[in-house]
């Protein structure tokens, strides 16, 4: 049976647009933002059985202009990685204030965690976690999930490589969706990153 799993990334906020390190922090989308994710959904003719989003705005209401009916399931395991002391900064300024902390985190120790943050790793166990539980729970649906670029690289990394060695390598644009499809035990990816650019 196959199961469908649509990942959205939300759209654009003032502080993506800044180029600031933030995950947890609940920052609105711009109305360019809203308007790019307004024209994905409109390219978008797929029927969706079930929608879960991150609990924070910018993903919820990504999720909201998809759905209309807002029958939306909220799950705080689809946030991006809390960032902790690097929160609100700038590379150049986070490295200068916190020098040994951002030079541990940068070199892809991924079991280093962020002060008053998490690991790459710790972002992987709830994001594969939440994952294996959507396709088990709505095994043969199609599944909408409304999250972060950081979240969305962690699943394809885990499930085309097989652990998080890929992390880095995926670019993932905002207001983008990427298409994978369980079957037979099997997780595969059927398209990456299609933007309403990109039909």
């Amino acid at each position: 049976m196959k199961t469908e799993i649509y990942l959205l990334r939300h759209g654009e906020t003032k502080l993506n647009r800044e180029k600031v390190y933030f995950g947890h922090l609940d920052a609105p989308m711009t109305k360019e933002g809203k308007q790019s994710i307004l024209s994905l959904s409109n390219t978008f003719n797929q029927n969706i059985d079930v929608f879960i989003s991150s609990d924070l705005n910018r993903c919820y209401e990504s999720s909201c202009i998809f759905n209309k009916n807002k029958n939306i399931l909220k799950d705080k395991r689809l946030r991006e990685l809390n960032f902790g002391i690097f929160e609100g900064f700038v590379y150049t300024d986070l490295c200068e204030e916190f020098p040994e902390e951002s030079k541990k985190f940068f070199s892809c120790e991924h079991d280093y965690v962020i002060p008053a943050g998490e690991s790459i790793k710790m972002l992987f166990d709830r994001c594969i976690e939440i994952f294996n539980e959507v396709i088990e729970k709505y095994e043969g649906k199609s599944i909408l999930l409304s999250t972060h670029g950081g979240v969305i690289r962690a699943i394809l990394s885990y499930f085309l490589t097989g652990g998080d060695s890929a992390y880095w390598k995926f670019a993932i644009p905002h207001a983008s969706i990427t298409k994978l499809v369980h079957e037979k035990g099997f997780t595969y990816m059927e398209y990456m990153s299609k933007s309403s650019n990109k039909k």
